[in-house]
């Protein structure tokens, strides 16, 4: 679904400011999907290390 956000929202006529909650909402899960991937590596490559 937050692939497809974008097209989904065009899609639909939605309040504006509900639109744009959703962009936050979409925004704030990325950079955390960032963070995870970013955290894995440190922690996954030091273990493969010893």
């Amino acid at each position: 679904m937050m692939k497809r956000l974008a097209s989904v929202l065009a899609q639909h006529e939605l309040p504006v400011r509900l639109t744009l909650l959703l962009q936050r909402l979409h925004d704030h899960s990325v950079y955390l999907d960032e963070q995870i991937k970013a955290l894995d590596k440190e922690l996954v490559w030091p273990a493969c290390r010893r």
